[in-house]
């Protein structure tokens, strides 16, 4: 086994987006992150194709004041804002495109009792997202973990579907497919959570789904790592976090020469619950059962190139939510892209996450790209002929949710200690994982690393 002959003064376990902003918070540091994978960038996942990309994993970036935007500004990359409609529905193979969400009970093809359903459980999802970001706001007194104790108590104790209410049958499929955009189904998931998923898009200047990065979520790991260089180091796999008597931190790793092992004097450990509780050594039972009740659900997607030389029919589009079909989701990536001077081609995501996606988890790439090409083409017949290149992706811990009745308690606990050399970051932190989430929770680690590194003090987990 090889071991760093110096100390770290930073070691960051997971290169996604919290431990891309860690890191990027602490570059003037000693840092070293490791990533078990080929490439940075955990769900932030595209592949360049010229004028377009194919996405494949998250792909919405929220607007400036965010951390995620002032991080994409320190790096210089462009951001592209959204044009499309993201609230279209496809209904018994017809596509409904209104901006204002309001319309649909009075535009789709419903029955006076179904009406009155999905317009009373649009006034209660209205209101749950108005009550969520009255809550999400933060206030003068607020200190650090103050404001995350009270987003996730938010309708903590109740389910999306007891929030919901009994529904028709085609209403409750309609908002079970909506909601499955979180990677859960209405009944695993907390009312909160279904309220910040519609938040997420319904919020306006607010909303979370502002934004695309040019060229592909993936260009912004890309630039994190070229600039953090030789301090990155790919295809290393941490099986231990381990504080040492020396107050210092070993963290024990095997890369492509072998086993590793180097010594820091913090750790930031910025992965999946799961894997957290496996490498980390010693973790407080309480901190240990909250760790163990983070919840993931799967998701699986594909992205594709078309070669459409005309018009489109979902050119207006950017998201539609697809009940009915193998995916949930419907995204037109192309959208975004400027359409002057005209170009041939665009780029296409279907999604299909919860319970929609684990049956596709059995299947091989060619099955589930046939499953989706078969319901892209029920969608839209003129994708017969035009679907290109096309990648499937399949993410088991897909994205982060709270379940109903979950306590974040003893992970804020933990987070306010300042004797501690371990920092955990994620998007477990929040009620619904997504990237300015996680890139939160990692900025939030860096800056309680960088006082205990300014008190030059040992640390303890």
């Amino acid at each position: 086994m090889t071991t760093s002959e110096h100390p770290y003064d930073v070691a960051i376990v997971g290169g996604g987006a919290a431990g891309l902003a860690a890191a990027w918070h602490l570059r003037d540091k000693r840092i070293v992150l490791l990533e078990q994978s080929d490439r940075v960038g955990g769900r932030m996942r595209s592949e360049s194709r010229g004028r377009y990309w194919i996405n494949l994993g998250c792909h919405l970036f929220p607007g400036p004041g965010s951390n995620l935007h002032r991080l994409i500004e320190d790096l210089s990359l462009h951001t592209l804002a959204i044009p499309g409609i993201k609230s279209a529905l496809a209904v018994d193979g017809r596509v409904y495109a209104a901006r204002r969400v309001e319309s649909y009970p009075f535009r789709l093809p419903l029955s006076l009792r179904e009406r009155g359903a999905l317009t009373i459980a649009g006034l209660k999802l209205r209101r749950a997202v108005q009550d969520y970001y009255a809550n999400a706001a933060p206030r003068a007194e607020d200190q650090e973990q103050q404001r995350r104790a009270r987003i996730n108590a938010f309708r903590s104790g109740e389910s999306a579907q007891d929030l919901l209410g009994a529904l028709p049958p085609r209403i409750q499929e309609l908002l079970a497919t909506a909601g499955q955009r979180s990677a859960a189904d209405l009944d695993e998931q907390s009312g909160g959570v279904i309220a910040s998923l519609f938040a997420s898009v319904w919020g306006g200047k607010r909303a979370f789904a502002a934004l695309n990065v040019a060229g592909g979520s993936g260009r912004l790991p890309e630039a994190v790592a070229g600039q953090l260089g030789e301090r990155v180091i790919l295809n290393a796999a941490v099986s231990q976090v381990k504080g040492s008597s020396e107050g210092e931190v070993e963290v024990s790793y095997r890369d492509v020469s072998g086993d590793q092992r180097l010594t820091a004097r913090q750790v930031i450990v910025a992965v999946p619950a799961p894997h957290a509780r496996r490498i980390v050594t010693d973790l407080p039972a309480q901190l240990d059962r909250c760790l163990a009740d983070v919840r993931y659900g799967p998701f699986v997607c594909m992205g594709m190139l078309t070669t459409e030389t005309t018009a489109t029919p979902w050119a207006d589009i950017y998201a539609m939510t697809t009940p009915g079909l193998s995916f949930n989701m419907f995204f037109n990536h192309g959208n975004v892209v400027a359409r002057e001077p005209a170009a041939p081609g665009g780029s296409l995501m279907v999604y299909a996450g919860a319970s929609a996606a684990r049956p596709l988890l059995e299947l091989d790439d060619d099955q589930i790209r046939a499953r989706f090409r078969r319901d892209l083409i029920r969608l839209y017949p003129q994708l017969e002929h035009l679907i290109g290149e096309s990648i499937v992706r399949r993410w088991e811990l897909g994205n982060m949710y709270r379940q109903p009745g979950f306590d974040v308690t003893p992970l804020l606990t933990y987070s306010k200690q300042r004797d501690v050399a371990v920092h955990f970051a994620g998007d477990y932190f929040a009620e619904l994982g997504n990237v300015e989430q996680a890139a939160t929770a990692g900025l939030e680690a860096a800056r309680r690393v960088r006082q205990a590194l300014g008190s030059d003090r040992g640390g303890r987990l």
